[in-house]
């Protein structure tokens, strides 16, 4: 690892997939933040699919299919010249935080591969995250990668409404306005 050595507790790791939790991710961040500012990245993971999963086989599967995601993000680009930590944050998010990895296009085709990966697997997610800056709180980066992973999320959303036929298409829009106008917030495209 770069930076040094961690020191995890039992109280760090997510029960349900074996990653680090949100506590064990902000102490990665922290040191890292301290160690080697500015020469790392972090990127936020959301599964697409997970309430589906749980309503239509229950929460064993849920669970399994949380597993399997932790398993693929830890996995899905770890090479011996990249380093990286995957934590389970909350529910349906992970995040994966890559030391050395400060250059922008060197991240988006890390997250391409990941999200790609995801997609082979059949666990699609979306995926969003930049660099660290020097100086800069570590909180302002989560929240940064949590906003561009909503962006991703929400182009994910719009590609796959765009590949729709046409009759299903027009079926939505009308659906939606039909269901809005009748008083009921039918999810968004």
């Amino acid at each position: 690892m770069v930076g040094g050595e961690f020191t995890f507790e039992v109280s760090d790791y997510d029960e349900k997939t074996g990653l680090l939790n949100q506590r064990g991710l902000l102490k990665t961040l922290t040191q890292l933040e301290s160690d080697v500012p500015g020469r790392f990245s972090l990127l936020i993971a959301d599964l697409d699919r997970l309430k589906s999963v749980n309503d239509q086989f229950g929460h064993d599967a849920g669970d399994k299919y949380l597993f399997d995601a932790g398993t693929v993000l830890s996995t899905g680009v770890r090479t011996e010249r990249l380093d990286l930590v995957a934590a389970r944050i909350h529910g349906d998010e992970f995040a994966i935080v890559l030391p050395g990895v400060s250059d922008v296009e060197i991240l988006e085709l890390i997250r391409s591969r990941v999200e790609q990966k995801m997609d082979i697997e059949d666990i699609p997610a979306s995926i969003g995250g930049r660099p660290h800056k020097d100086g800069e709180p570590i909180d302002v980066l989560l929240k940064d990668s949590d906003q561009m992973m909503f962006l991703k999320k929400r182009q994910r959303r719009q590609a796959a409404f765009e590949a729709l036929p046409l009759p299903k298409k027009v079926a939505g829009w009308a659906g939606s306005k039909l269901l809005r106008y009748a008083g009921i917030n039918p999810p968004r495209q």
